[in-house]
Order: C-alpha cells, then sequence, then structure tokens
C-alpha cells in the first residue's frame, strides 16, 4: 500500500513522464478519437516499463478505452 506521503511524491497526470503520465495521455487521446497517438504513447510505455505497462493496458480495456489492435 501506498501512504500519502509516498503517493506525493509521484507526479501524475498527462504531464508526468512516467506510466501513469503516458497512459493518461493515450486514454486522452483515445477519448479524442487520436487512435495513432494513443498508441504512440502506450508502446512507448511498454518499451520503457514494462513491468508496470500489464496493469494500465488492463486498466484501459477495463474502462472500454483499449485501441483495437
Amino acid at each position: 500500500m501506498m501512504t500519502p506521503m509516498m503517493a506525493g511524491r509521484f507526479l501524475t497526470g498527462t504531464l508526468a513522464n512516467n506510466p501513469s503520465g503516458l497512459y493518461a495521455r493515450a486514454a486522452t487521446a483515445l477519448v479524442q478519437g487520436r487512435a495513432e497517438d494513443a498508441r504512440a504513447d502506450i508502446e512507448s510505455a511498454r518499451r520503457q516499463h514494462p513491468l508496470l505497462s500489464p496493469l494500465y493496458d488492463k486498466a484501459l480495456a477495463d474502462a472500454g478505452l483499449a485501441p483495437a489492435d
């Protein structure tokens, strides 16, 4: 479990340069109909963060936002 003190140390939102930010940008792009931009962000996240990306991929799928392959 992440404590509030720890959570404040990690940037979130579309400007964060971590899996959270990359997937937030991808989700925003998908909602806006920019599937290619979303795919680019997702692929970047998968390359940079291969162990965490499956969790974010599942979150996108669960939200009904997974891009079509």
